[in-house]
């Protein structure tokens, strides 16, 4: 099990998997981000939006950086 408190490891013997999405369901209200395993993770990562690349994206993207979101301008 992979389980990491806003991007910082937990051991593994802390909580069982059951237990690590419940203390995910109850702290993602305080904006605290919990990963329980490996799909999390690889969704945690994933950007928050995805946009053709533009100089109008590169905008949005210097914007979005500055509130925590994540965005990628992609050329087609």
């Amino acid at each position: 099990m992979v389980m990491k408190v806003n991007d910082t490891p937990v051991p593994d013997n802390v909580f069982s998997e059951e237990e690590c999405e419940n203390v995910k369901h109850v702290v993602s209200r305080y904006g605290v981000q919990v990963v329980c395993n490996e799909e999390d993770e690889a969704e945690q990562n994933a950007p928050d939006l995805v946009l053709p690349a533009s100089e109008g994206c590169e905008n949005v993207k210097k914007v979005a950086s500055k509130i925590g979101y994540q965005v990628v301008c992609e050329e087609e």
